[in-house]
């Protein structure tokens, strides 16, 4: 995701080309993507204004293994990858081949799921209160006040 060709080739765009000369070269991704044999995802935002897109498009030039390269058009670089399918799921899904979940949208829930429980949540509450106050009526006989049930305690004072 928002790969660079090298740090150096990055910090031309922030600092300028004299200053970045002097910074040390410690991934040179340029000239190691050749080396790449593994299926590999390039991820860039076309709005990503930290590291410019033209670098996982040099990458995806060089590199010799199976590739894609997805350039979302309203991504930037601190994009959340899960805000849109379309970022990362969708293609990462198609890409490595997830048996079972190549799909062109994103997975929908059954509408099953989404219907209105109400209904069937206020009977249960309602057999609820029955029970409960079915218990409270027997403790009342028991214990001469409803508030024995709730803590074991006797209520009433003994003169």
């Amino acid at each position: 995701v928002a790969a660079f060709t090298s740090v150096r080739d990055a910090a031309k765009g922030l600092i300028g080309e004299p200053i970045a000369q002097f910074l040390d070269d410690r991934f040179p991704n340029a000239a190691l993507i050749g080396n790449v044999s593994c299926p590999t995802l390039f991820i860039h935002g076309e709005r990503d204004s930290l590291v410019p897109p033209s670098h996982s498009v040099a990458l995806f030039k060089n590199c010799r293994s199976r590739k894609l390269l997805i350039t979302p058009p309203g991504m930037e670089h601190n994009t959340n990858l899960f805000t849109d399918a379309q970022f990362l799921a969708i293609p990462a899904i198609n890409f490595f081949g997830l048996p079972g979940y190549q799909q062109d949208e994103p997975p929908q829930m059954p509408q099953r799921f989404y219907e209105d429980g109400r209904q069937a949540f206020v009977s249960r509450q309602a057999a609820r209160r029955q029970q409960h106050v079915g218990g409270i009526r027997q403790a009342e006989g028991s214990a001469g006040s409803p508030w024995f049930f709730f803590c074991g305690c006797p209520t009433s004072r003994s003169k």
